[in-house]
């Protein structure tokens, strides 16, 4: 089986690519939390560590490679892990097309990692469910998108459309099932059933109207965060739910630097006069679970 482990980089390991610090520095830097911080670089150098010898064959490479030397993952992997976070999977998962992805915590005492199925406490068992098969495949929905007409990548857990800086207002038109809706606000989260858990969810306290749904589930839910204003600014108005073949369109109003975030990825431009037209894509994330 050929395996690609594509890691997540600690905040030391970041810190040190992008400022060239050195160890007094870093302490400085981050404070009464830098224990904290280096127990957690630890760890997870330990566990690629680990990991590397269980998977002798296996090829690792850092996240932060994808996107610059790693344009997009080959076709000669049979699977992709992600030994990381939500962050790290989302972001692999726009490089990985058709491959199966994994997505294992790598630091599962100090990290949810609501997206990643597989815990890191016991590589052994791990290697050996992977190598005997021991595991199923399940297709995650993914959204699509269109600016103008021109398509954008698809998101594994939502669009984001508002404002580049939350600080200030966005504005729009929404089109849904037919009514048109307009909007002022901090932005508006579009979420498929493996993004409902996380972002969706706290816009609501943790009690949004559309409940966070499974992965697989062939549907998405939307919500407006933080509406200003009244009249078409009704609670039922500023939630709804997407079916397939459905479509959520949306039409920028902002005046500054409107844009459409494809999960934590990639900005594209939303200008003043855009058309957004987001609905559930035909693509879909093939991931490993444990399946038990």
């Amino acid at each position: 089986m050929r395996i690609l482990v594509v890691t997540k980089e600690s905040r030391i390991e970041w810190d040190r690519r992008t400022s060239k610090d050195g160890l007094k520095a870093e302490k400085k830097r981050y404070s009464s939390e830098f224990r904290r911080i280096l127990a957690s670089h630890e760890h997870q150098i330990l566990l690629r560590r680990e990991l590397k010898s269980a998977l002798k064959d296996a090829d690792f490479i850092s996240v932060a490679e994808l996107g610059k030397s790693v344009k997009r993952i080959g076709k000669k992997y049979d699977i992709v892990i992600s030994l990381g976070g939500d962050l790290t999977f989302t972001t692999v998962s726009h490089f990985v097309g058709s491959i199966p992805i994994l997505g294992m915590n790598s630091d599962p005492r100090r990290s949810v990692g609501a997206l990643c199925s597989w815990k890191s406490d016991d590589i052994p068992h791990f290697v050996k469910r992977i190598k005997n098969k021991d595991y199923l495949t399940e297709r995650w929905t993914m959204l699509s998108a269109k600016i103008d007409g021109k398509e954008i990548e698809p998101a594994i857990g939502e669009y984001f459309i508002g404002e580049r800086e939350r600080i200030n207002m966005s504005k729009g038109i929404i089109v849904y099932r037919g009514k048109r809706y307009r909007q002022k606000s901090s932005g508006i989260i579009v979420s498929t059933g493996s993004g409902s858990t996380g972002w969706y969810n706290a816009t609501s306290m943790g009690k949004p109207l559309i409940k966070p749904f499974g992965a697989t589930a062939r549907k998405a839910a939307f919500i407006v965060t933080e509406p200003y204003g009244n009249g078409n600014n009704t609670a039922a108005h500023l939630v709804g739910e997407l079916g397939e073949g459905e479509k959520l369109k949306i039409i920028s109003l902002n005046g500054r630097a409107g844009s459409v975030y494809a999960d934590y990825h990639t900005r594209y431009e939303f200008k003043f006069g855009s058309k957004a037209v987001i609905g559930i894509g035909k693509k879909r994330l093939n991931v490993i679970v444990p399946g038990d």
